[in-house]
């Protein structure tokens, strides 16, 4: 009887210290963390989102048109809006097409090109409206889509630079205002006087085939300008088409008679960037940033409703005919480059000589004239 009660308390101990052992195993097998963002452990989820969208939960989206998180996570818009900007509306903000209740930029979207629903091919790019194998002049490829980066408020002077809340890219810097020249529609600065969708005033677009000259819809360019990709452009002073379309000046520099350079030439001053002449130029007349009226005109640096003894009205500036190298002799007739206009005709200047292919100083130049 005493033997089977000592067995009974072996037993016994025995039987606690393996309870008593589990529990010390055991007490290291808590229950893992609870898991956060709709099943995504944030300690694990390193995943960075690409330039221009943001991480809701557990997806990147684009904010400025994600219906379920419009301008911030969580923010939905109703079944009859869409998300336009970061904000909810009843319609898509100009530039924009709804296409399936999302805003979309025909202009640069590879999935809906020129089109709702048009897609590219894989590795096209959507460029203007058309797929293309490249972007088309002064456009930069972002991550698969073609930007500007002198305008484009989320690729600011470079790819994924994207500008604070309140500001516009003015020339490819964030800024709070448009430089010179440029007018802010719908938080993107433009050229009124060649922006095709924006020719003249915020928002009024050219019917196909035409062209902004000067503020104004026409079949063609002005005098003194060419379409460089359906804008007109001036390429004297133009510094992303200097001397010809496509043909851009390294930063720091201005185009100054159709060329690139570090200063500008004699009688032109530098203006945000862009050379211009003082005594004739109408949005910087007398001084920079001083435009003339409406109707006005630009001469000798003051603007007055008529021309001076002198001069004449070209396209609505007053230009002298017998020095002005873009007017020579008659409105429209563009010197050569290399040449000045000399009493109404182009003409080497002082001490060269028209070798055929260009003005040539031959007290200098070894190959003389052949």
């Amino acid at each position: 009887m005493e033997f089977r009660l000592e067995a009974l308390r072996r037993v016994g101990r025995g039987a606690f210290l393996i309870a008593l052992m589990g529990s010390v195993v055991g007490c290291g097998d808590d229950e893992p963390p609870p898991r956060v963002d709709g099943g995504v452990d944030a300690a694990t989820d390193a995943r960075t989102c690409p330039p221009g969208q943001q991480q809701c939960g557990s997806s990147c989206v684009d904010t400025a048109s994600d219906r379920a998180n419009c301008g911030r996570c969580g923010v939905a818009c109703a079944a009859d809006e869409v998300c336009s900007a970061g904000v909810c509306s009843r319609t898509c903000g100009r530039g924009t097409t709804n296409c399936d209740g999302v805003c979309r930029d025909l202009r640069v979207d590879p999935g809906n090109c020129g089109a709702c629903g048009r897609s590219c091919d894989p590795g096209e790019v959507c460029s203007d409206g058309v797929c293309a194998r490249t972007c088309g002049s002064g456009l930069t490829l972002c991550d698969g889509v073609c930007r500007d980066l002198m305008t484009d408020l989320r690729h600011c002077g470079r790819c994924g630079n994207a500008c604070p809340a309140g500001q516009v890219c003015s020339d490819g810097a964030c800024a709070t205002t448009c430089g010179p020249g440029l007018t802010v529609c719908d938080g993107v600065c433009r050229d009124l006087m060649t922006d095709l969708r924006h020719c003249g005033r915020c928002g009024n677009a050219c019917p196909a085939g035409q062209v902004c000259s000067d503020g104004a819809c026409a079949t063609t360019c002005g005098p003194g300008l060419t379409v460089c990709d359906g804008v007109c452009r001036d390429l004297m002073t133009d510094l992303r088409h200097c001397g010809r379309c496509g043909n851009a000046c390294p930063a720091g520099q201005v185009c100054s008679d159709g060329a690139c350079a570090t200063a500008c030439g004699s009688g032109l001053t530098d203006c945000g960037g862009v050379c211009v002449d003082l005594t004739s130029d109408n949005r910087h007349c007398g001084g920079c940033d001083n435009a003339c009226a409406a109707g006005d005109t630009c001469a000798d640096g003051v603007c007055t409703p008529v021309c001076a003894s002198g001069l004449t009205l070209c396209d609505g500036v007053c230009r002298n005919l017998d020095s002005d190298r873009r007017n020579c002799g008659a409105c429209g007739n563009v010197c050569p480059a290399g040449q000045a206009c000399i009493d109404g005709s182009c003409a080497c200047g002082p001490g060269l000589f028209d070798c055929g292919d260009g003005c040539r100083d031959l007290s200098s130049d070894p190959r003389n004239c052949g």
